[in-house]
């Protein structure tokens, strides 16, 4: 078995030592959960900003500097924006499908006559 020894607060080493010994152990199981949850993370972090190049990190930058200067657009508008672009897209393509079907049938009826 594996020893820790921590370093408590003395308020929190009291309120741990009026709990009975089943709950003390599922707190410092959750703690060390936590912060084992929270070294990978740093690690991750870690790994993902050595992977980042000068121009990765430049447009990181920018587009600080742009939410800063409140130049950005919030998510939920420009999704309705691109929704929205994307119908007119839809409905001009059904348009130029139905143009095109009406273009065949005069063609049919002029060929047939």
């Amino acid at each position: 078995m594996t020893a820790i020894t921590l370093y408590l607060p003395d308020d929190l080493a009291a309120r741990l030592a009026a709990l009975p010994d089943e709950q003390v152990n599922a707190y410092a199981v959750a703690a060390l959960s936590d912060l084992a949850a929270a070294d990978e993370k740093a690690d991750e972090e870690a790994v993902v900003a050595e992977e980042l190049t000068p121009e990765d990190l430049a447009a990181i930058g920018r587009g600080l500097a742009a939410l800063d200067a409140g130049q950005v657009t919030p998510g939920p508008v420009a999704f309705a924006e691109l929704r929205a672009h994307l119908a007119e897209l839809k409905r001009a393509k059904r348009g130029t499908k139905q143009q095109r079907t009406k273009q065949r049938r005069i063609e049919q009826q002029a060929a047939a006559a």
